[in-house]
C-alpha cells in the first residue's frame, strides 16, 4: 500500500508474538536453568499450555536476524505445580494467552516435555500492555479492538491511512483468554474502539476515525 508515507501496519490476532532481532542485551536475566516465556495457548482438555520461548532461546545469541519463533509445549499432569510469583497456588484455568511465565525444568532436547512446575511470573505495564504500546521510537500505535468475527466498516479498516505522520498500527480480536481484560482496563462499553497510544501510554481512546485525525493533525 503506497501513498506519500510509508504507513506500517501490521495485523496481529488477541496475542503478540514477539521474535524479532534480539541483542545480548535484551537477554539480560535469561539463564539456562530458567526457562521464561509468553503463553500463547492453553489447551485445557489436553492439559497443555505452549509457550513462545524464543527469547529465551536467543539468550546467549548476539542478534536473531531472521526473527524465528520458538514454541515450547508444556505437558502438566497430576504433579504438576501451578503458582504465582508470591508462592500461591492456582489452578490451569488462571493461566491466560499473554501470561509471563518460567517453565521447569527447562528444555534439554525437544520442544515439548513434562512441566513440574510453572510459575505465573509478575509482569510489568510495559509487558501486559505490550499489544497496546509503540515498540518504535517517536512513532506512535495506532490499534483497533474488535469482537471476534466482527463486521468492520472500512472507515475503520483504513484508519490511519490519511495521516501524514509515520505510524504503526494493528488489529486486535478481543478475548476473555487475555491476561489482560482490554473491556476492564480501557472502561470500553462497546467494540471496536481505536487506541492511539506513544511507548508509555495511551494517548487517545475513541470510535470516531475523525477524532484520530484530528488528534494528529494537532500534533502538527
Amino acid at each position: 500500500m503506497y501513498k506519500k508515507i510509508v504507513i506500517l501496519f501490521i495485523t496481529i490476532l488477541s496475542f503478540s508474538i514477539v521474535a524479532g532481532c534480539l541483542g545480548n542485551e535484551e537477554n539480560e536475566g535469561f539463564s539456562d536453568d530458567k526457562m521464561i516465556g509468553s503463553v500463547i495457548d492453553v489447551k485445557h482438555e489436553e492439559e497443555i499450555v505452549m509457550v513462545n520461548t524464543s527469547e529465551w532461546e536467543y539468550r546467549d545469541v548476539e542478534s536473531n536476524d531472521e526473527g524465528e519463533l520458538y514454541l515450547y509445549y508444556a505437558e502438566l499432569s497430576a504433579d504438576s505445580l501451578i503458582k504465582k510469583e508470591d508462592g500461591s497456588n492456582v489452578s490451569l484455568q488462571n493461566i491466560k494467552v499473554g501470561q509471563k511465565v518460567l517453565i521447569h525444568p527447562p528444555r534439554i532436547d525437544k520442544f515439548e516435555g513434562h512441566a513440574e512446575e510453572i510459575i505465573l511470573l509478575d509482569m510489568t505495564y510495559e509487558e501486559k500492555y505490550e499489544e497496546v504500546l509503540s515498540h518504535l521510537k517517536d512513532i506512535l500505535n495506532i490499534v483497533v479492538i474488535h469482537e471476534k468475527g466482527q463486521s468492520l466498516s472500512n472507515e475503520i479498516i483504513t484508519v490511519g491511512m490519511d495521516i501524514e505522520q509515520l505510524t504503526a498500527g494493528s488489529f486486535i480480536e478481543y478475548s476473555e483468554d487475555y491476561v489482560v481484560d482490554y473491556k476492564e482496563a480501557f472502561d470500553l462499553e462497546s467494540l471496536p474502539v481505536i487506541l492511539v497510544s506513544n511507548s508509555e501510554e495511551v494517548l487517545l481512546k475513541t470510535t470516531d476515525v475523525e477524532e484520530v485525525n484530528r488528534f494528529f493533525e494537532e500534533l502538527e
